[in-house]
């Protein structure tokens, strides 16, 4: 099902060389039967003859850019979960995407939802096992494992809930012991391949506004328009 499911993804990788491979045996077979000579012979150009081919792309193309920019995402994110879930008993599944995951006292929940430019959000709540009281709850961009098989968060706010007051803190990264599987972290990862083209456009600006290095991910944005370009292109 896993494969199933990321095949999608992979047709739209593939779709400009399988174009490029069609349009050589379609060409191919119309010259091994003289069709190209009786063509040229009833006054067809090759300007004409590349247009019809230039059509087809384009066709190609929008089917293209169909799948791969509204089908496969979507696709490619639930086959994340659904394997991350299925290794790890510890994630549990919660509304619309987000899943809970505990780690001793504390308690994760991950979102794999976009709402407006907060992609992947993950907070934390820290529970006191002596009273079951909540002693602070914080909220990460992403998170990853270290090293030291250590939690890090990226953007990481926190209020402390104190006898007589609230203490909120806002540190770049924080640090707490590690007893899971370090696979349930890529539901907090934001990957090019699950998101759309204006999903990634979205991601692009919201690293720029912060001030986040988001040069891998134009990459992938530019690269992603040029792949669906190329699919008329190789067709000519």
């Amino acid at each position: 099902m896993y494969t199933a499911l990321k095949l999608p993804r992979f047709a739209g990788g593939v779709l400009p060389v399988s174009v490029l491979l069609g349009g050589l045996l379609g060409m191919g077979a119309l010259a091994t039967h003289s069709e190209l000579i009786v063509l040229r012979a009833s006054g067809v150009s090759l300007l004409r003859i590349g247009r019809a081919a230039l059509y087809t792309g384009i066709v190609l193309a929008v089917i293209g850019a169909i799948v791969a920019e509204n089908i496969a995402p979507q696709l490619d994110r639930y086959a994340r979960q659904m394997k991350t879930l299925t290794k790890n008993s510890e994630a549990r599944m919660a509304g619309r995407g987000s899943a809970w995951i505990r780690d001793g006292n504390l308690f994760f929940n991950i979102s794999s939802t976009k709402d407006g430019m907060g992609f992947d959000g993950v907070y934390i709540f820290n529970i006191n096992q002596a009273n079951n009281g909540l002693v602070s709850i914080g909220k990460a961009r992403s998170a990853n494992v270290n090293v030291f098989n250590e939690w890090t968060f990226d953007d990481y706010g926190e209020s402390v809930f104190l006898d007589d007051e609230t203490q909120t803190y806002n540190v770049p990264t924080t640090l707490e012991p590690n007893k899971l599987n370090s696979d349930v972290l890529e539901l907090t990862e934001v990957r090019t391949s699950s998101l759309g083209g204006f999903e990634l456009y979205r991601y692009i600006q919201y690293l720029k506004s912060n001030e986040l290095d988001a040069d891998e991910d134009e990459i992938a944005f530019w690269s992603r328009l040029a792949g669906l370009a190329g699919i008329a292109i190789m067709c000519v």
